[in-house]
């Protein structure tokens, strides 16, 4: 059970994470602002994590292998948001 949990967390994650750069990238075609395209790579990052996660577990990975990915991608995911929200 706690692995079906697991999977449907990442699933509803992942989902919501293209929904928001998708929501992103059309804010960014209509007002050009380098802002909006720094905000959709972040959700893209945490789109592309999910998609690995989902992987790993789907594959039987070590669950400390899974952590180590996914706290890369979420470093990586803040960078890119301090990038975006970061007044210039």
């Amino acid at each position: 059970m706690p692995e079906t949990a697991a999977t449907a967390g990442i699933a509803f994650t992942t989902v919501v994470a293209a929904a928001l750069a998708a929501i992103m990238l059309v804010a960014w075609r209509r007002d050009r602002r380098p802002r909006f395209a720094f905000l959709a790579g972040a959700f893209a990052v945490f789109l592309f994590k999910g998609l690995v996660l989902s992987w790993a577990l789907w594959s039987g990975r070590d669950p400390v292998t899974l952590l180590t990915w996914g706290a890369a991608f979420d470093a990586a995911f803040l960078a890119v948001l301090y990038l975006a929200l970061a007044k210039r």
